[in-house]
């Protein structure tokens, strides 16, 4: 689907946690951060904006919908050197277009000497669960926490979203499910143990799926 960042921004009220940040999701991110600090934020997560000194997203339409005070640019190749203190952000590590390795590689490029990464990811559970398993409990959960739990039992780690739509499909008929449909982007779910060694990890407790969504501090 062209545009497919544009057209989630359009839409991004109909979204709720896990898919969006919590009101704990934010307090857990100010608590981790200087307030004296240069923050960049990578997206236009309209949750933590006033914790960044600026955003950065490739969406012309999601920087122009969010209101975002945003650079214009790619994260696979991020337009600026060491020049902040901490990078955040949310669920980007999961919908990021290229490897891990390249992630944290862009990451080290734009933080100063002991800059500090801090991002809320979506895991994969260890061990996995089984597809069949998961879309037997599909009333037992909100619409937005069972679609994450399909995806994760899809990916090894990646799933291709529009994989995750002709699944979501057969059970589901939701209308943000139209957005996926012909998208070419694929999701990253890791499990904990195929992340980097971390410096802090917190989990929250207020929404479906949160113990799947920690919020990992990388220095």
């Amino acid at each position: 689907m062209k545009d497919y960042w544009g057209k989630i921004s359009e839409r991004f009220d109909e979204w709720t946690a896990p898919l969006r940040p919590s009101l704990e999701d934010v307090e857990t991110f100010k608590s981790l951060l200087d307030p004296t600090a240069r923050t960049l934020l990578l997206g236009v997560t309209s949750e933590l904006q006033s914790l960044a000194t600026v955003a950065v997203d490739h969406n012309p339409r999601a920087i122009e919908v969010h209101r975002a005070n945003a650079v214009l640019g790619d994260w696979r190749d991020l337009p600026f050197g060491p020049e902040f203190d901490t990078a955040i952000g949310d669920g980007c590590l999961n919908v990021f277009q290229g490897t891990q390795q390249l992630f944290f590689q862009q990451a080290r490029k734009v933080l100063k000497k002991n800059g500090s990464l801090i991002l809320r990811v979506f895991i994969s559970p260890e061990p996995k669960e089984d597809l069949a398993i998961v879309l037997q409990k599909k009333e037992e959960m909100g619409f937005h926490a069972f679609k994450w739990r399909v995806a994760q039992a899809l990916a090894n780690p990646y799933v291709r979203v529009k994989d995750l739509y002709d699944v979501m499909k057969q059970v589901y008929d939701h209308p943000t499910l139209e957005i996926y449909r012909d998208s070419d982007l694929v999701y990253y779910f890791p499990q904990l143990s195929d992340l980097p060694p971390w410096d802090n990890i917190r989990f929250g407790t207020s929404y479906e799926l949160a113990d799947r969504c920690p919020i990992i501090t990388w220095k």
